[in-house]
């Protein structure tokens, strides 16, 4: 038991070890892991394969800067394009649809590597040719012929810095003369 006033100790084992008849041995293992990896990566295969003439990654998306001092080297992809850089390029909005380009209406940003992003896609992409008939169809086949998907990190150089910078600034000079000296 427990001394004085103290909380009475409950062990908290809560999984069921043993295999009897009240609680069937309910401990999940994970034994498959390595084979659910492999299938899962041939069924990606598979699946890149019915979508073929489409990227099989899914929508086209814009290169953004994480927020915060802390992470704003860090460059991953966005939500989707902003309409202005979408007009920047001369794409519409029911075109970006068609072709699997990702939108965010709430983006406000224009920045130039999107729009020389969205050119270069736009300027890789093969229709392929429609009956009359069909055209009203949704989800035209759309071929990518070798554009980067991914990415990529800038490398960014450091700058020396400049004499005006690293010389000491008159404001700082004259509170450090008025601190008490020990």
């Amino acid at each position: 038991m427990v001394s004085h006033n103290n909380v009475i100790q409950s062990v908290h084992l809560r999984k069921h070890w043993n295999n009897t008849t009240s609680n069937r041995g309910r401990v999940k293992t994970w034994f498959d892991q390595p084979g659910k990896k492999l299938r899962r990566s041939r069924l990606r295969n598979i699946k890149a394969k019915i979508r073929f003439p489409r990227p099989a990654d899914g929508a086209f998306r814009p290169v953004v800067r994480c927020p915060t001092i802390k992470h704003f080297l860090k460059i991953r992809e966005g939500r989707g394009f902003s309409l202005s850089e979408l007009r920047k390029a001369k794409i519409t909005q029911r075109e970006a649809r068609t072709l699997a380009i990702s939108i965010d209406h709430r983006r406000r940003s224009e920045r130039i590597e999107n729009i020389n992003r969205l050119k270069a896609f736009h300027a890789r992409v093969i229709l392929n040719p429609q009956p009359a008939d069909r055209i009203q169809i949704k989800g035209r086949a759309v071929k990518l012929s070798g554009y980067p998907k991914k990415v990529k990190a800038i490398k960014i150089e450091v700058a020396e810095p400049i004499k005006t910078e690293t010389a000491p600034k008159p404001v700082i000079v004259a509170k450090e003369s008025k601190k008490p000296t020990k």
